[in-house]
């Protein structure tokens, strides 16, 4: 299942937890940007894919009766939320260690660690189980991580 919804600066996905679909809708997410003016859509377009994967494989565990919401919003010319949610447990990305470590073939987590590299602020709401990201044009060298505690 997958439905998207379309507004000038926005479009929302709602999905099945299917890596299958994956694909379908980064291809929609490209042609989003596409009349966006967007010089490189590779920062957008990773970083959407990553957030998804994770949800879907890591959050929902590939169940196609979970929901996956991803949510992407044209701030201004440069930037870009992203906004995915799962419907799983979450998980404790206050031991996330978003360092390359010294042999990348050993390390767990690289999605965020790519996440982190490619996002100018990330934003982790509850148990972690809503990630958003804030994307821009260009690489910021200056990163921030904001993690957002909430009481259930």
């Amino acid at each position: 299942m997958l439905e998207i919804s379309r507004k000038t600066n926005t479009i929302l996905f709602k999905l099945s937890s299917e890596i299958s679909i994956l694909p379908n809708v980064i291809e929609e997410v490209e042609k989003f940007l596409i009349p966006k003016n967007v010089d490189d859509l590779t920062n957008v377009l990773l970083v959407t894919e990553e957030l998804l994967t994770n949800a879907v494989e890591h959050g929902n565990q590939n169940d196609p009766a979970r929901l996956t919401v991803c949510d992407i919003e044209q701030i201004d010319d440069d930037l870009f939320k992203i906004v995915v949610k799962d419907e799983g447990d979450g998980f404790d990305y206050r031991c996330i260690d978003f360092k390359l470590p010294e042999n990348p073939k050993y390390v767990q987590k690289r999605g965020y660690i790519l996440i982190n590299a490619l996002s100018k602020r990330i934003v982790f709401e509850g148990n972690g189980s809503c990630v958003t990201a804030y994307v821009g044009k260009k690489n910021n060298k200056d990163h921030q991580v904001q993690k957002n505690y909430q009481s259930r």
